[in-house]
């Protein structure tokens, strides 16, 4: 999480050092725009923290729910008693879901949970998308990036010390800990996440992501779509276990319910 900036001069050191660091300008631009409008109808000024509230939990969320609505199908959520409460406290949860798909990313908001993403630094410069998560103030890190500028606040090897940051403020951290999107094969998990959750004894709260296979060609919404289904399980204590105990036993549990694309049938 970026250090909660709490004055008009925190706001101008953080604005300037994310210019000097990548040269936003444009992007930065808009996303004042942004915050100028929905400071002027909501009545919160220079109020940080009631603009990030908004970009989550009101503009992506309803978003991600209205793109899922209008080109996948309907999305239930089963287990929701298992979530954790919407202020959790500290140290706070890290939830963790199985990733096949671009509609995991939107489906996941049905869940009505706050939590904060680690995203691509080149998403930044997305019209639209990239100044709402800008101003939802999720964790940047520029994979390309790797090994030049070891203090940059998009530097790999600074995603742990913010995630860490937004876990002890009470908001949860969202991962996809095999990294990357793949439906036919199940890839391993990384360690991040669990790292993560072991630096700050989280609870570990495991999510089943089923899309069906012919989400991306079916006539929906011309016609019936299939049901995404998000199955969360009860949480996982992370607290004195190491990484490779909590890589098991989530991948256990999260694969549990779901079918094995990976095998090929007789």
């Amino acid at each position: 999480m970026a250090r909660p900036v709490d004055s008009i001069a925190d706001t101008g050191r953080h604005v300037e050092g994310l210019l000097l660091e990548r040269g936003l300008d444009d992007v930065l631009l808009l996303g004042i725009c942004i915050d100028i409008i929905e400071s002027a109808v909501t009545n919160h000024w220079l109020d940080l923290k009631h603009t990030r509230e908004f970009a989550h939990k009101v503009v992506e969320r309803n978003c991600a729910k209205l793109v899922c609505s209008m080109f996948v199908g309907p999305v239930v959520v089963k287990g929701a008693e298992n979530l954790p409460a919407q202020e959790p406290g500290s140290p706070a949860p890290v939830y963790l879901a199985n990733h096949t798909s671009q509609i995991d990313s939107a489906a996941v908001y049905f869940i009505d949970r706050p939590w904060r993403w680690i995203m691509k630094s080149s998403i930044m410069y997305m019209p639209g998308v990239g100044q709402i998560t800008y101003l939802a103030d999720h964790i940047w890190i520029d994979r390309k990036g790797k090994g030049k500028n070891k203090e940059s606040t998009i530097g790999a090897r600074n995603l742990f010390v913010k995630s860490d940051e937004s876990i002890q403020e009470g908001t949860p951290m969202f991962f996809f800990p095999q990294g990357t999107r793949r439906m036919a094969k199940r890839l391993p998990f990384k360690d991040g996440a669990f790292k993560v959750a072991t630096n700050n004894d989280s609870l570990l709260v495991p999510i089943s992501i089923r899309i069906p296979l012919t989400a991306w060609n079916s006539l929906y919404p011309f016609g019936k779509g299939d049901t995404v289904v998000l199955t969360v399980h009860k949480p996982i204590e992370s607290k004195g276990k190491d990484i490779e105990t909590l890589k098991k036993e989530t991948a256990e549990v999260m694969f549990s319910i779901l079918p094995d694309h990976s095998k090929k049938k007789d």
